[in-house]
């Protein structure tokens, strides 16, 4: 090992030691000093926290609103060009085909529609009623 790791390593528990038995008192001085200071700091965080939390929840709803007005403005847009070709209108809305084709699958498959999969249904860990 390097010479200078040895005499760094040395001077450093020697500095440690002599802290420790020449001023226990130092300690107690400091730490009761620094108390205030630092119960300070974590209220600032603690503050600046919930001020960031607080701001993302604005920020959530934002732009939960501004995806529901372009759903909007694309579903009535989809409308307005049905009704200028006289196509029946597509609303968003899944076609009733779409559902009977999902209610079909239901019940070939006796399992609700789940996946065919022998890791099927989730076990514990991944989702399943073992999570709980």
């Amino acid at each position: 090992m390097n010479p200078l790791v040895w005499l760094g390593l040395g001077v450093g528990i020697g500095v440690g030691v002599g802290a420790a038995l020449l001023s226990p008192n130092a300690l107690q001085q400091v730490s009761r000093n620094i108390r205030p200071q630092a119960k300070s700091l974590s209220k600032g965080a603690v503050r600046a926290y919930m001020q960031a939390r607080e701001g993302a929840a604005h920020f959530g709803e934002y732009v939960e609103d501004l995806v529901a007005e372009a759903q909007a403005e694309v579903v009535e847009e989809r409308r307005t060009a049905a009704e200028a070709t006289g196509a029946p209108a597509d609303d968003g809305e899944p076609a009733a085909e779409t559902e009977a084709a999902a209610a079909a699958s239901k019940a070939k498959t006796g399992n609700g529609g789940a996946p065919e999969s022998p890791n099927w249904p989730p076990g514990p860990g991944i989702g399943g009623d073992g999570d709980r």
